[in-house]
């Protein structure tokens, strides 16, 4: 798996990246058909797939993130789920903010979701939902499940080293507190998994969690990062998380890279 992340010269400012294709144009949520945005950089990129029924809370927040890194992306809805041939990509995002209907499909094929993860690509599993629109306990790919909806704003970072929090933006406790809500629940955590992020206030419930799955991975995250748009930090991170990858930055390595941010 590879990404290749092109900053303007690591000075974190967003390169323009001409050629995008003319089927995307940032607003709609899902195509009638899937639709892909394939730069034209010349440069090896990571293929992601993104599922969702509608934009969370009406942000392109993931895909703009993906166009400023020119990685390539194709969006799917529930419809697609189960059935379309994700070979083809590394990391499959299942967007945050989508309705019962949409994650009691999401449940219903986790075991799809963990074949992928299982070949070494990685899922991020968004359970950050509007209060009814998720299942409290049901299945969900990873082995997580919701074990409660609640609003907490002050959050604890459990492993300040792990690569989501360093790469490509160094985040603190500080820059993930009082979100409003900074989480959307807690996630129960299978066996194996680890605990990334965890929920101060209200409860001491997972905040976002991450499990092996085969040579993939799957994390789970509760963070409504894309309410607060393609700027987030932490929405970044998450979206360019790929820990089987090799991020590149004008041809360093991954070490190089988080030396960079540490």
């Amino acid at each position: 798996m590879r990404y290749v992340i092109v900053f303007a010269v690591l000075l974190m400012a967003t390169a323009a990246f001409a050629g995008t294709s003319t089927e995307w144009d940032g607003q709609r949520a899902i195509p009638s058909t899937p639709y892909s945005y394939v730069p034209d950089s010349g440069l090896a990129l990571t293929n992601v797939a993104i599922f969702r029924d509608n934009l969370p809370w009406g942000s392109t927040a993931d895909d703009d993130i993906l166009v400023a890194n020119a990685i390539a992306f194709t969006v799917y809805g529930s419809g697609d789920i189960g059935s379309v041939d994700l070979s083809p990509f590394d990391k499959v995002i299942i967007s945050n903010q989508q309705a019962m209907a949409f994650n009691n499909i999401v449940s219903a094929n986790a075991g799809w979701f963990d074949t992928f993860a299982s070949g070494g690509g990685v899922v991020l599993l968004g359970m950050a939902h509007y209060f009814g629109e998720i299942g409290i306990g049901s299945p969900m790919p990873g082995g997580f499940s919701m074990a409660a909806e609640d609003c907490n704003n002050v959050v604890t970072i459990m492993d300040t080293g792990h690569e989501v929090f360093n790469v490509p933006n160094a985040i603190t406790d500080g820059d993930i507190q009082g979100w409003n809500c900074s989480t959307h629940g807690d996630i129960n955590v299978p066996g194996g998994g680890m605990i990334l992020l965890q929920n101060a206030d209200l409860t001491l419930g997972a905040g976002v969690a991450e499990v092996a799955v085969g040579a993939g991975r799957v994390i789970a995250s509760a963070q409504p990062y894309q309410f607060l748009g393609s700027g987030s930090a932490m929405g970044q991170n998450l979206v360019l998380y790929d820990p089987q990858g090799v991020i590149a930055v004008e041809n360093q390595t991954l070490s190089d890279v988080k030396a960079l941010y540490r």
